[in-house]
């Protein structure tokens, strides 16, 4: 089961109006009606008495749902009291979905934390306040409990394609592309698609084609499912002004999905390049120009042994290609990145591709320890660290090898993210058996076993072992 921290508020329980029962046996806990410094809150409560609480006076809806957002901002809770007729999912089929893209680690999507039932009398307090009574009332209620996803920006076709390509990665369609349900969070620079009542589970056959060829599949789907409503029978029925040819077919090249055009990726800073690329990425699922491929290095890369599930850190991995290759090669990655931006696109890359990698968002710097992993990769990336003996060291005591891809000559740039840079290390060695003495001096009990190159851009790679 899926579990995050939840709001700590001291909640007064009336248990008399208490009645709940679980669709999951391991449930994050109860639902139950209380106060919450006077003020009356339905509160969904685990064992440990951890809650989250929605104030009364907050919910909104109708008939069929009621809405709140929780009092610490963080969470949203949907009740179903009674099935839209024209809505493809009721609440359950609803919440089984975004279950699955949370466990599939969907960036593009809020995250699931729980679902159940609950008797009617949890919310009687909020359907009295209903302006039309119901003719029939239900026995029982289904909750559901998410993250909640403000809206305080637009947001751009880039992003919102990226959402619905990271998702039919995923198998799933979200089906309902109106404005309510397109997110943008300026504070994560991601855009999220929210409601799934109307989403279906996709095909392998459908997950297969290319993007552009998904977006007329969308099309004929939506052609198809609303049938009764001639302005929703396209995709993006709900935006008249939007073109096929003019604001959706030119972010794919050749039928790919553009991810260099996102909002993550033109706003992370781990490049001077204009483009905001560093990695070139031409798969059948997704294409970004950057100014390096991994293609001139792969040569080498070849020549290293990985042991089948090694354990291997990629430090600066970027967007993941150097943690994919390796990821292919049978390796567990584990990739950490400086920009937070960038390791959303490296997360939404691997979905896309189906690969396992995991990626977090670090800085080297501020980082005391690593784990313990076999190999640690550093390509080009230490000389752009502040405490360049301390990482090295820390390295150190994290692996059995290392491999290093740099040149004689080194100067480094580390980002402030707010446009500027700042100078960090700088090496000159005269020739490669300087460069191998300088390294082992930096890597204190690691010897340089082998060396590759020069290669692109004077780089070599060098090997190094624990003694």
């Amino acid at each position: 089961m899926y579990r995050e921290p939840f709001e700590d508020s001291k909640i007064t329980l009336n248990q008399a109006e208490t009645v709940v029962k679980s669709v999951a046996p391991t449930s994050l806990g109860r639902v139950v009606l209380g106060r919450l410094r006077e003020h009356p809150v339905l509160s969904v409560v685990t064992d440990e008495g951890i809650c989250v609480s929605f104030l009364l006076s907050g919910f909104s809806g109708h008939e069929h749902n009621l809405y709140c957002q929780s009092v610490c901002e963080k969470y949203f809770i949907k009740i179903e009291i009674k099935k839209y007729e024209t809505k493809k999912n009721n609440l359950a089929e609803e919440a089984a979905i975004l279950k699955h893209l949370t466990e599939a680690g969907c960036q593009s999507a809020p995250r699931y934390f729980w679902d159940g039932e609950a008797n009617v009398a949890v919310v009687e307090p909020l359907l009295a306040r209903m302006s039309e009574a119901l003719k029939e009332k239900p026995a029982t209620v289904h909750l559901m409990l998410s993250e909640f996803v403000g809206d305080t920006e637009s947001t751009t076709m880039a992003d919102i394609l990226c959402a619905i390509m990271e998702q039919k990665a995923l198998g799933v369609y979200q089906g309902d592309l109106k404005p309510d349900n397109i997110r943008y969070c300026p504070n994560l620079n991601r855009t999220f698609l929210i409601d799934y009542d109307q989403a279906t589970l996709i095909s392998d056959d459908v997950k297969s084609l290319n993007g552009l060829e998904f977006m007329g599949w969308c099309d004929r789907y939506a052609h198809e499912r609303y049938a009764e409503f001639p302005h929703l029978q396209r995709a993006f029925g709900y935006f008249p002004d939007v073109q096929y040819d003019t604001h959706i077919e030119p972010h794919f090249v050749n039928g790919v999905f553009n991810i260099g055009e996102t909002s993550m990726f033109k706003l992370q800073e781990t490049t001077l390049n204009p483009n905001k690329i560093y990695h070139t990425w031409d798969t059948p699922h997704v294409f970004a120009q950057g100014e390096r491929a991994l293609d001139e290095r792969i040569p080498w890369l070849d020549q290293v042994d990985f042991e089948p599930g090694e354990r291997v850190l990629d430090v600066g991995c970027n967007a993941g290609l150097l943690s994919r290759y390796l990821d292919q090669r049978g390796c567990a990655v584990t990739g950490i990145d400086i920009d937070p931006n960038v390791i959303t696109g490296a997360k939404i890359l691997a979905n896309l591709h189906g690969d396992s990698t995991e990626f977090h968002h670090v800085d080297l710097d501020q980082q005391p320890i690593l784990g313990y992993f076999d190999t640690v990769m550093l390509f080009s990336v230490i000389h752009h660290t502040d405490k360049i003996f301390a990482n090295c060291k820390k390295v150190s005591s994290s692996a059995k090898r290392i491999l290093i891809e740099c040149r004689f000559r080194e100067g480094g740039l580390k980002p402030l993210f707010d446009g500027r840079w700042k100078t960090t290390t700088t090496w000159q060695y005269g020739n490669l058996e300087e460069m191998k003495h300088g390294l082992e001096g930096l890597f204190k009990g690691f010897k340089v076993k082998r060396t590759f190159g020069p290669g692109d851009r004077d780089r070599f790679l060098l090997e190094l072992v624990k003694q």
